[in-house]
């Protein structure tokens, strides 16, 4: 069991990394500033899509650590 911050591992799958570069790049296209209105809402929607996914991923890959990391931070 991690007893500090720094002794916890996260799983990351390969979808969960897939998803994380879309979620980037989305967000460079975003920031980026050319886009119609349309197009902006378009990627927004797909960006809190993709959001919401990799946080479901995550959380279901990662059980343990986010116990683990919940005991460090209440401790």
């Amino acid at each position: 069991m991690a007893k500090q911050l720094e002794d916890l591992r996260f799983t990351m799958t390969q979808d969960m990394e897939n998803t994380f570069i879309e979620m980037m790049l989305i967000r460079q296209l975003l920031k980026g500033g050319d886009l119609n209105k349309t197009d902006k809402s378009v990627l927004e929607n797909e960006l809190s899509d993709l959001t919401a996914l990799f946080v479901l991923e995550f959380r279901k890959h990662n059980k343990k650590a986010k116990k683990e990391y919940e005991d460090i931070m209440n401790s």
